[in-house]
């Protein structure tokens, strides 16, 4: 059992004034074969001006026995190596004519050397060796090589995609994965076999890195303190909030995720198709929706999806259920007509019936049939939004004087109506609360706001924050709101603001959905990614703790907590200045 004391068995076999360098920049590897048998260094002469000597030596130990080394070369530069999983072969990648060479343990003698341009101009910062030794990967600027290493040919093409140099590359236990660290501050993560880019993460100014034993999860060291633990688990494309991957060939017009936390519709060059981001796969193929940027909305129960396509104004609006489960037409109807304002759809709460307002009137349809449910329900306005209350109502919610109407059309009555000024008079939006009692709205000046809807009164303080992507979580607790590179969040009964999350940088037009259990959102967005985000507020402190192993800062807290007085988030630690 570990003790977490120093061995007595310690390496000798060099003068005390030698030692391991190391910086983040240009660090001499320590490294063990995979057998744990034998372990290597380059060691060098500590220099009476604080330097290290240029000239080191590489070593390599016996486990059992490190009293002397069982092989020693001088070498003239800085030099990364690595041991064979037997520890019987020794790589080493030096800036030199012959840059990769591989030397006999045992015999001390060179096997074999291999001369390449870049290694040659710019040395190695890194080396790793695949756990079957098949592969050298090498770091080289702002690149890595991987290269044969029974011929020292290169397996492939470079590692591209940094903007700075590689600092570290780590295998995963079982080979398949190989991570990358780089002055950029980013880690990426990539398919060792083919060479493609699966992940990329950005933040903690990642350097150090390590798989976790299952490979499941990458540790990046780096930064002030800061150890972060990220997900590269499966082949899912359902992100985590920070972590980044690479960019698909092209982007999708719509990308929009269904409440059940996991399935996003999106369009491409008027298609529409289904997807399960937990697994990455296509659950249906490709279908004509005669739209490029087609107005689409989900049930409640993620089961069908409403799309109206057709110019905006005009007697050629196409009202669609989709079926989710198939990706085919469930049913189609195009009897609507927008001569006085756009054509607006959505689903019911309980997603039996379909609304529709074209301008003049609302239409109550049976989802089955697209037929009418109930006469149509006089409501002249040129709509900027529809939205479905739970008690089978609909609020239609006027785009030029900010005012709303609120109708049944199972009686066809007008149940109630908000005076002009009330709402935005421009890029006019609403989401209803789970329970019917307050509407997350645009409010004057494209604000957010948090409406009572029977007293038609504004629960919370203006924040001033812009309108953005809404969601309102499952159980009423919280809203969202995602816009100019932040996703803000509000707790859903007081509208009292709470906190914010940074979005991925170079993201596209995106949505974002809650969870079913409430513990978080899924934002889908067009340019093909998908990420969950943790709003669980009470429970962000703990994990910081654990994570940064530190307090806040003063900056942190002010961008994530901005309306809260400054606390010690983690009592074991000092305060952060």
């Amino acid at each position: 059992m570990s003790t977490g004391t120093l061995s007595a068995r310690q390496p000798g076999g060099f003068p005390a004034s030698w030692g391991v360098l190391y910086t983040p920049w240009n660090h001499v590897d320590v490294t063990f074969s995979r057998d744990g048998a034998s372990f290597a260094a380059q060691l060098h002469r500590f220099l009476p001006s604080g330097e290290f000597a240029r000239l080191g030596s590489v070593m390599v130990w016996d486990t059992a026995d490190p009293s002397e080394p069982v092989f020693s070369i001088s070498l003239p530069q800085f030099s990364h190596v690595a041991l064979s999983p037997r520890g019987h072969r020794l790589y080493v990648v030096t800036k030199s004519d012959r840059a990769v060479r591989v030397y006999d343990v045992g015999s001390g003698r060179l096997l074999a050397s291999g001369r390449d341009r870049p290694v040659v101009a710019h040395g190695a910062s890194a080396t790793a060796l695949s756990p079957d030794g098949s592969t050298l990967a090498v770091a080289t600027g702002d690149r890595v090589i991987r290269y044969d290493t029974r011929t020292l040919q290169r397996r492939g093409a470079a590692l591209t995609g940094h903007t700075a140099p590689v600092l570290e590359v780590s295998y995963s236990h079982d080979g398949r994965l190989l991570a990358t660290s780089s002055e950029d501050g980013t880690a990426a993560v990539w398919d060792s076999r083919t060479g493609d880019r699966l992940h990329r993460f950005a933040g903690g100014e990642p350097n150090a890195l390590a798989f976790s034993h299952d490979d499941r999860r990458l540790f990046t060291a780096g930064g002030p303190g800061v150890i972060r633990a990220w997900n590269v688990a499966g082949a899912g494309r359902q992100l985590t909030l920070g972590e980044d991957t690479s960019y698909p060939d092209e982007g999708y017009a719509v990308s929009i995720p269904a409440p059940d936390g996991h399935t996003v519709a999106r369009v491409r060059s008027g298609r529409l198709w289904f997807e399960d981001t937990r697994t990455g796969e296509t659950t249906s193929e490709p279908a004509r929706i005669g739209d490029r940027d087609p107005e689409l909305a989900w049930s409640s129960d993620s089961r069908w999806l409403l799309s109206v396509v057709g110019p905006f104004r005009g007697p050629d609006r196409v009202v669609t259920v989709w079926d989710a489960y198939t990706g085919s037409v469930s049913v189609r109807t195009n009897r609507f007509a927008a001569r006085d304002g756009a054509v607006r759809a959505t689903f019911s709460h309980d997603a039996e019936n379909v609304f529709v307002h074209d301008g003049t009137s609302v239409h109550m349809l049976d989802r089955t049939t697209l037929r009418p449910a109930y006469p149509p329900t006089a409501a002249a306005s040129d709509s900027g939004d529809l939205v479905s209350h739970p008690d089978g109502s609909v609020f239609v919610l006027h785009r030029y004087d900010g005012s709303f109407i609120r109708v049944d059309p199972r009686t066809g009555t007008v149940v109630d109506t908000a005076a002009p000024g009330l709402l935005s008079s421009e890029d006019l939006h609403g989401v209803m609360s789970p329970d019917g009692t307050r509407m997350l709205v645009t409010g004057p000046g494209v604000r957010v706001r948090l409406l009572d809807v029977e007293k038609q009164t504004y629960i919370d303080t203006d924040s001033g924050w812009q309108w953005g992507s809404p969601a309102f979580a499952p159980d009423g607790s919280q809203y969202a709101v995602a816009e100019e590179g932040r996703i803000r969040l509000w707790d859903g009964r007081t509208g009292e603001y709470q906190a914010s999350l940074p979005l991925p940088s170079r993201i596209g037009t995106f949505s974002i959905v809650y969870r079913p259990d409430n513990t978080g959102l899924v934002i889908a967005s067009t340019d093909g990614r998908t990420w969950t985000a943790d709003t669980l507020i009470n429970q962000w402190d703990d994990r910081a703790c654990a994570i940064a192993g530190r307090n806040l800062s003063l900056a942190e807290w002010e961008e994530y907590f901005p309306n809260a007085p400054y606390e010690r988030t983690c009592p074991q630690w000092p305060p952060a200045s």
